[in-house]
């Protein structure tokens, strides 16, 4: 596992996630893991975040793979 990797699971492992009623979400987490993804294959590659198709549908795949 590279540097860059291993800092990026730090990151995300001590990350807040929201908490209702008890149940913990994965929102947050995911959205960053999916704007990395996009980042890897190119479809973001300016200095800021547009919430477009493409990063709503990175969303919704880790959302399913990991829910």
């Amino acid at each position: 596992m590279s540097l860059v990797s291993i800092y990026y699971k730090h990151v995300l492992m001590r990350m807040q996630r929201g908490n209702h009623n008890g149940i913990y979400s994965n929102a947050k987490p995911l959205f960053m893991l999916a704007i990395i993804n996009s980042i890897e294959k190119q479809n973001l590659k300016e200095n800021h975040i547009i919430l477009d198709d493409l990063l709503v549908l990175e969303y919704k795949t880790l959302s399913k793979y990991y829910e």
